[in-house]
Order: structure tokens, then sequence, then C-alpha cells
């Protein structure tokens, strides 16, 4: 029979804990005493870092932003509709913004609102101050310019022809167009519908029998496009026909001369050929279009008008720039219009 197994003594525990405290310790200290200018150096680098990333959101900085301004019109309801603002000049002004570096970053100048009230001014022109306002987290520090100046003006409706104009110049017979609808819709402030002499789209190239959508242009007299205008339809369906209609040509174009008292001195047409369409035989031994012109003395520009033959039509429209003065008794007789034009470079 085998002696009991005497009890271990855990009086020796302690002491062993004991001896092995001082080694973890000292194990500690020649660890942080290793190379501890690298340690040193990598815990320098970290700070920086962290002092520049946490300056970026720290710091206030400026910056500026193209801004669209916004016309306010709280005049009463019903007045209200019948009333426009045009020649806002300028139209964007500059913002300057003061925030955050990641809050300046994510905004566009469409986002800051820039509004100038014109509630119950009377109709004319006015001069306003602006009023912006600043995006959350920012604040305004500059507005360039602070105010704007425009006109107010009564909308009017008009309703005008879609001026159908053809292009094919590959061939000898005038091609048949028809735009859908023939008539559109012009409305806007009144100054600038009353200028509108014309509604046109950009010429355009058709098979026969092809349709295809324009857009159209409203034109005032100069020829130049008119703006703050709305149309309705703001496109049409042009048509060429299956088949050609009427032979067409070019002729040159010469000025009437003035009455008498007048001196014609310059005079530049534009265009200096017109297209014309008609039956042939009334078409046949045309060489020219005369022209007539408002004549008056000074420096201006006008509308060529012309009287064709019968059954010959005029598809184009011809202004001219003329200088023209009083004849002096006795002087030679003024020279004539195509003497002039050969000699306008």
């Amino acid at each position: 029979m085998s002696a009991p197994r005497t009890p271990r003594s855990t009086e020796a525990q302690p002491q062993g804990h004991a001896l092995r405290r001082p080694q973890t310790r000292e194990q500690m200290r020649r660890g942080l005493g290793h190379d501890w200018a690298a340690k040193l150096l990598a815990l320098l680098a970290a700070f920086v870092l962290w002092f520049f990333a946490s300056e970026d959101r720290r710091a206030i900085i400026d910056q500026t932003y193209d801004v669209p301004v916004n016309v306010r019109d709280n005049t009463d309801e019903n007045a209200a509709e019948t009333r426009a603002v045009t020649g806002l000049s300028p139209g964007t002004i500059k913002v300057t913004l003061s925030g955050r570096p990641e809050r300046l970053r994510e905004l566009r100048g469409e986002m800051i609102e820039a509004v100038v009230n014109v509630t119950d001014i009377a109709e004319g022109s006015f001069n306003q101050p602006l009023t912006v306002t600043a995006p959350g987290g920012t604040e305004v520090v500059r507005v360039t310019p602070d105010r704007v100046q425009g006109v107010v003006d009564t909308v009017q409706t008009r309703s005008l022809p879609v001026t159908v104009t053809v292009y094919a110049p590959d061939s000898t017979l005038m091609p048949r167009y028809q735009a859908q609808p023939a008539e559109v819709t012009v409305s806007g402030p009144s100054r600038a519908v009353n200028e509108v002499e014309q509604v046109i789209y950009a010429p355009v190239e058709l098979q026969p029998g092809e349709t295809r959508s324009v857009t159209l242009l409203p034109l005032d007299g100069d020829g130049q496009p008119v703006t703050d205008l709305t149309l309705s339809p703001a496109t049409v369906r042009l048509t060429r026909a299956a088949s050609d209609g009427q032979p067409s040509t070019a002729l040159p174009v010469r000025l009437a001369p003035p009455p008498g008292g007048l001196q014609l001195t310059s005079a530049r047409l534009s265009p200096e050929q017109v297209r014309v369409i008609g039956p042939a035989d009334a078409l046949e031994g045309l060489t020219e279009l005369v022209g007539t012109a408002e004549y008056r003395t000074g420096s201006y520009q006008t509308e060529v008008r012309f009287e064709p033959p019968s059954g010959v039509q005029v598809l184009d429209r011809v202004t001219a720039q003329l200088e023209v003065r009083p004849q002096a008794a006795g002087t030679a007789s003024p020279v004539t219009t195509t003497e002039l034009f050969q000699s306008v470079p």
C-alpha cells in the first residue's frame, strides 16, 4: 500500500511572483530605453499630422461664388400676373462667404440665394438693393455689386405667323414647306413683345416628304434675337411637300433714286440679292429687282420695299444702311446706287 501524497506547499509561490516582478519592470525599462530617438521621432510625426488635420477643420476661410440674381414680386396677385422684369443688370453677382473649408467646398453659386424685391414698385426702371441669404454654417462677407437695375414692365401677348424659310441650294424649283402650327403665341414684357417683327427657325434642308421639328426664334426689325420672351409652342413641325413647286431664281437688288432735293452719298444693302419665285414666264427676262426706301436727311437704316411683277413673290427681307444729305443747288446729279455699290468695298 503506497504512502499518502504530501500536499504541495503553496507558501513558496509568492516568492516566485516576487522574483518575476523585478524582471518584468527591468524588461519594460529596457524596452523604453531601446531606440528612444526613433520612438520620439514617430511621436513627433504623429503630432504634426494631427495638428494639420485638426487645423484644416478648425480654420475659417473666405471663398467667392458667382450667384444668379432672382426676382421677387409679391405685388397683388392679380397685378403680379401681368408684370415682368426685363433688362436685369447684372444678372449674376459675386458673393464672398466665410466658413469652414469643408463646408465651403460643398457649395455652388446656385445654392446661394440672392434676391431683388420689386414688390409694389411702379412700372419703369428701378435700382434696388440685393438681399443675400448665407447657407447654414457660413456668413456673408461681401456682395459685389450690392444693387441691381432693371425694368418692371407689363406682360403682353401677341399671335404671330411662323415665317417659313426655304433652304434648297441644289434645286431649280422652289420647294414647298409648311409649318404646323402656322401661328404661335409670343408673350412677355410689352417692350420685348413689341420689338418682334417675325418668328423664324434656323434653315434646314429637308428631303421631299420629310418632316422635322424645328425650334423657333423671335427676331426684331434688325434681324436680332429678342430675349425675355416665351413662345407657345416653342417648336413647330416643318414638312416639305413630296413634289416641288414654282421655279425660283436670285436677283440683284437696285435702289430707286431719292426724290429731288436729296443726294444719296452712301448705301449698303443686306443682302444684295434676293430670292424670288413665280411662274417661269414671269421670271423670264428679270435681271434685277428695284426696291424703294424711305429717304430723309441723315445716316440711318431702313427696310427696302419691293413691287415685283404679278405672280412673283420675294422671299427675302432686305435692309439698307443709307447716308443722305440735301442736294445743293447747281451741283452735279447724284451718283446712281449702282455706282455706289460698286465703290463700296
